[in-house]
């Protein structure tokens, strides 16, 4: 009689899911998309992109994506040698940005040439409005807008095919100063990033920005990431109002003073401070959007006779206090590195294909009216927290209002989005304020 075996099936346990987030995950994406190159240790087998390891490996996973996505679809010829010869590229192109971004004082771009250009931009605008429909107005419509366009300076903003061109322009000249020597003279090296800075960088750079939704957008995310970090350090300290002198009390002020000593003490600057913070254009900007010197004249007028009697030690703590803020809250790699994973999660959330959401983009008045109130909650909600309070009494809500009217009209926000691109290209490229087109194709530049 035979005895018949009872077959015991073996279930394997699944494998476990890896938290997206989580630095196991992003290196295992990374190996599945450069395989090619056999990756085992990531510091190892791929060049640095830039002096931080976390931002390598977020800049690897997107970049990465994109090349999955954009590049080996099309490309018939072996993928792992275009794979080797576009990261050593890639990895050329970003250590020469850092060094680039190195070279000049970031803060004061911030704080002070940004600023110089939104306050010319902010002024141009209440003159538009002020001579609209006078006998000075020599437009030929009827809104401060065309009025606006008169004044235009910008030599790109003549006509859509003038402003194609000027980009156009831009690319040529900048790609050769991106790439290594040994591939000036290489075609595929120059379209392949041509296309990338101006297929899908400068071109979308413009024309999304000056669309009044994606301003207004930006606007929200910021005062999001506000309310957040608000919300975080009340859920830290959540007795930090109950006693004036507890404990906590104490050793957050504690805290306060020594980051207060480190800040104005250490030096983060790339060269030796000359001038006045207090003579930056942040300042005479906010002074004009909020007509803070009308509301306040006594407190302004104060202000302002201290700091005629600062010394020049004085004048470069304050800056040293002001740029280290500043470098803590957003010029680090956390921040640097957060910002590339959100684009990665925003066009690739399943870290496999490219998906662009389709955006709701209001058309009509009445939703872009729906909008812009969408944006003016989160705005206002955000000059009501705990932090802000002793300026809120400073912005009311019809300075509100008139901050966000005044990107209504994407002509005029084109204008302040090119000023702005050419900053920024100027400070990242001087070559571009030295040379012209040929010499720079021609490779004549001194070096």
């Amino acid at each position: 009689m035979e005895t018949k075996v009872k077959k015991i099936r073996v279930v394997k346990p699944k494998a476990k899911q890896l938290d997206k987030n989580s630095p196991e995950y992003l290196d295992n994406l990374i190996k599945s998309l450069f395989r090619g190159r056999q990756v085992g240790s990531l510091q190892d087998q791929l060049p640095a992109l830039t002096t931080s390891t976390d931002v390598d490996k977020q800049l690897y996973a997107l970049i990465g994506l994109l090349f999955k996505n954009f590049i080996f679809n099309w490309y018939p010829g072996d993928q792992s040698e275009l794979t080797h010869e576009l990261v050593g590229i890639t990895a050329h192109v970003t250590r020469n940005l850092q060094q680039r971004i190195n070279s000049f004082e970031i803060y004061e771009m911030l704080l002070d040439d940004t600023f110089t250009i939104l306050n010319l931009h902010l002024e141009k605008i209440k003159y538009s409005k002020k001579v609209t429909t006078s006998r000075f107005d020599k437009s030929s419509g009827d809104s401060w807008a065309d009025t606006f366009k008169v004044m235009s300076t910008h030599p790109a903003l003549v006509d859509p095919r003038t402003q194609a061109r000027y980009l156009e322009i831009i690319t040529d000249c900048i790609t050769p100063l991106l790439l290594p020597y040994d591939e000036w003279d290489s075609t595929v090296a120059k379209d392949i990033l041509g296309i990338i800075l101006n297929g899908i960088l400068l071109k979308n750079c413009v024309e999304n920005l000056s669309e009044v939704y994606m301003i207004w957008d930006i606007i929200e995310l910021g005062c999001k990431v506000i309310i957040e970090k608000q919300e975080n350090n009340k859920e830290q300290e959540p007795n930090r109002y109950n006693s004036f002198f507890s404990t906590q009390w104490i050793s957050k002020a504690i805290r306060s003073l020594s980051h207060f000593a480190a800040y104005s003490t250490s030096v983060n600057v790339k060269r030796d401070y000359q001038g006045s913070l207090t003579n930056y254009a942040i300042f005479p900007f906010l002074n004009k959007l909020l007509e803070v010197e009308s509301k306040i004249p006594l407190f302004v007028g104060i202000v302002k006779l201290s700091f005629t009697f600062l010394t020049d030690r004085g004048k470069k703590l304050l800056h040293n206090l002001a740029t280290n803020l500043l470098a803590k809250s957003i010029l680090n790699d956390a921040f640097i590195s957060n910002g590339i994973k959100t684009i990665r999660n925003m066009y690739f959330p399943g870290d496999t294909v490219f998906i662009r959401e389709e955006k709701f983009i209001p058309q009509t008045d009445t939703e872009i009216e729906k909008y812009r109130q969408k944006c003016r909650t989160v705005v206002l909600k955000t000059l009501s927290l705990d932090s802000l309070k002793h300026v809120r009494f400073l912005v009311t809500e019809t300075d509100v209002d008139n901050f966000l009217n005044s990107f209504l009209n994407k002509d005029v926000n084109k204008e302040l989005v090119m000023n702005l691109l050419d900053l920024i290209l100027g400070k990242l490229f001087p070559e571009l304020m030295e040379y012209t087109e040929n010499e720079i194709k021609a490779h004549s530049m001194v070096h």
